[in-house]
């Protein structure tokens, strides 16, 4: 099997998530923008080999990690910087947003609790750079009592893309140019979701305003 470019620097570096088949779908996603994201947040450090590979594949790049396990700080160095802290903690988001934010890409592969990976992307998906790309690895597998939350939470993103002003007849959505105030946050900045096994990829942006192809209604 040939591999893309990021697949082989999973294998110089060897991260986990090359075992899970992730790295096609990292590469799909992130090879045409790979020179201009500025700043990455990996949430779960383990041995830092996500962090050297994202490091190499993001030339242009601070990346930054966040964990629990004091011990990881001996993997900062070139580029790489170490949060410690518990992702589930409000204030340690606070201080890593303020640290390297906002960041063009976040991955969550910490704890797998549905309720700290919940808890993180509330927090950051409003913390993005513009065009911000937000990613849950092992979504539905974590620990935890439940392990749908996340799958249901996620699977609701759905209709913030797809919103729809009720005020129109249906022949009227090429007059849905802009979203009425009471559209919600994610109405308004949520512009894709792409489920593969056990990890999703949530794009940020402006709809339906970057369609330019979209009319404004008049009133």
């Amino acid at each position: 099997m040939t591999m893309n470019p990021l697949q082989e620097l999973g294998e110089k570096h060897g991260p986990t998530k090359r075992f899970h088949d992730y790295l096609k779908w990292y590469w799909m996603h992130f090879r045409d923008i790979r020179e201009e994201v500025k700043s990455v947040l990996e949430i779960g450090v383990d041995k830092g080999t996500s962090l050297t590979m994202w490091r190499d594949f993001f030339p242009n790049a601070e990346i930054h990690g966040l964990d629990l396990n004091p011990d990881c700080k001996q993997y900062e160095g070139e580029r790489i910087h170490i949060h410690i802290g518990d992702q589930g903690d409000k204030s340690v988001l606070e201080a890593v947003q303020k640290a390297g934010g906002p960041f063009d890409i976040i991955v969550d592969d910490g704890s797998h609790f549905p309720e700290h990976q919940l808890i993180d992307f509330r927090f950051f998906i409003k913390q993005l750079a513009p065009g911000g790309i937000y990613v849950v690895e092992d979504i539905g597998v974590g620990r935890g009592h439940d392990r749908r939350w996340l799958n249901d939470s996620m699977k609701g993103l759905v209709d913030h893309i797809n919103y729809w002003d009720y005020d129109i007849e249906s022949e009227g959505w090429l007059e849905m140019g802009r979203f009425p105030e009471h559209a919600c946050w994610l109405d308004k900045n949520i512009v894709g979701v792409s489920f593969y096994r056990f990890i999703t990829f949530i794009m940020t942006g402006d709809n339906p305003g970057a369609n330019p192809f979209l009319r404004v209604r008049e009133k």
